[in-house]
């Protein structure tokens, strides 16, 4: 858990209340219903609304800057990117496109952008703007109900936290608990983060709630599974690569009834989302 300090800081709560997390794979059902968990959200950090804020997103095309790879990737005469850079991807920041060579996927990506002096905030971050969808072990299609996995070109896929610690592409990463703070803290706390970071379409409505997108980060609900293999939907849910203890892990928390954001951790046998942030 982490709380907000009166010097401008957040402050890790680990460990206080004692938590064991003792649970291991048959941590099953939805979070909260079973099982020791913790979820806390943030206090809001302040509003950045003085703040100058600027976004750019695959929307929003216009920057000269080259094109970038993470890897050495060289194209024969035909075109085709030779095997030796199969692992590697390739950042076009003018397009604000990440490709993934190893199995070619194209992801929208979004340079964020804030600089609020009166609260201290200088942010500057490029993230995935939609959720990985790499196949891999011990991952589903995000989007599911119940038993059925849902559509993965749409939610992207959920991991487990042992393999999401692994699957982002060259020169990207599963970003830490404390970079997932700066994002919420840098959009205005997490009571409006939900607002900024949710994408305006695809969630269930609610009064009071609004979801407008607004740094282009586009968070759909792709929801979670279980350690029991059911989905759960109305929610996203994303992966941190910090642990909490060697059961649990902190995540980042969406859900369509309100507009903000938390984090907590828990069992990383549950499969959530995952952003890469590049290096």
């Amino acid at each position: 858990m982490w709380r907000f300090c009166a010097d401008g800081k957040w402050q890790s709560l680990k460990g206080e209340k004692g938590e064991s997390g003792e649970q291991g794979e048959g941590n099953q059902g939805p979070k909260g219903e079973s099982g020791d968990s913790s979820s806390s959200s943030f206090e809001d950090a302040g509003s950045s609304e003085s703040g100058d804020l600027t976004s750019s997103s695959s929307e929003d095309v216009g920057s000269s800057e080259s094109e970038e790879s993470s890897s050495s990737s060289e194209e024969d005469s035909s075109g085709s990117i030779s095997p030796a850079s199969s692992s590697g991807s390739i950042y076009d920041a003018a397009a604000n496109t990440l490709t993934d060579l190893r199995d070619g996927q194209v992801y929208r990506t979004t340079t964020i952008e804030i600089n609020d002096a009166e609260h201290g905030i200088d942010y500057s971050e490029v993230w995935m703007a939609e959720n990985l969808n790499f196949v891999t072990a011990s991952s589903w299609c995000g989007g599911g109900s119940e038993t059925t996995e849902g559509d993965c070109s749409v939610y992207g896929r959920l991991y487990s936290w042992k393999a999401a610690i692994a699957v982002c592409p060259e020169g990207w990463h599963l970003p830490s608990v404390e970079e997932w703070v700066a994002l919420i803290t840098a959009v205005g706390g997490s009571s409006v983060a939900g607002t900024m970071l949710k994408s305006k379409t695809g969630w269930e409505s609610y009064p009071g709630v609004e979801n407008n997108d607004t740094y282009l980060f586009s968070v759909l609900p792709a929801g979670y599974r279980s350690g029991d293999g059911f989905f759960y939907f109305g929610y996203a849910d994303f992966w941190s690569s910090t642990e909490y203890n060697g059961n649990y892990a902190y995540y980042m928390d969406m859900a369509d009834e309100n507009n903000g954001a938390s984090l907590g951790h828990y069992n990383k046998y549950f499969d959530y989302s995952v952003r890469c942030l590049k290096d």
